[in-house]
């Protein structure tokens, strides 16, 4: 009987490993639609745009920048609009995708840098944390947080 439990326990173990791997979705396509929100972000970013960004968040949605917190999308435009300037020594920010972890089926952990540029900064990188929700057929950002300040998100303006 031993025998047979030896036998019979790596069998199973081995199938409903492959079960369990047989069951996990795809994230591919998920992965590739959150990517691309992470780029039309970066567009917004690029022209200043406080109000596109704003349209990236859920409608109780958090950014954190430093010791700014703007919870809401009026709070987010708001936050983010500054006066136009026609020159400015600070690159837009760009964001960048280090990973994406997936919490479950509609939540998913952004890990990224934020990245400018300039003459007297040169290169100014800081960690950002997106958290993002399935928003009906969308990905939203539920909590966009950059670890280090100040971080002039709007340059260029």
């Amino acid at each position: 009987m031993l025998k047979k439990l030896t036998i019979i326990a790596p069998v199973f173990l081995a199938a409903s490993s492959f079960v369990a791997l047989a069951q996990e979705p795809d994230r591919s396509a998920e992965l590739d639609r959150i990517r691309s929100v992470i780029a039309e972000v970066n567009k917004a970013l690029s022209r200043s745009d406080a109000i596109a960004l704003a349209r990236f968040f859920t409608a109780d949605g958090t950014l954190r920048m430093g010791r700014l917190v703007a919870t809401g999308r009026p709070a987010i435009i708001s936050a983010m609009d500054r006066p136009r300037s026609d020159w400015s020594e600070v690159t837009p920010a760009f964001i960048e995708t280090q990973s994406v972890e997936f919490v479950s089926g509609d939540v998913a952990i952004v890990a990224a840098t934020q990245t400018q540029y300039g003459s007297l900064i040169l290169k100014r990188s800081v960690p950002v944390m997106l958290l993002m929700k399935l928003d009906g057929k969308e990905w939203r950002i539920l909590s966009m947080r950059l670890y280090a300040g100040p971080v002039v998100i709007g340059a260029g303006r």
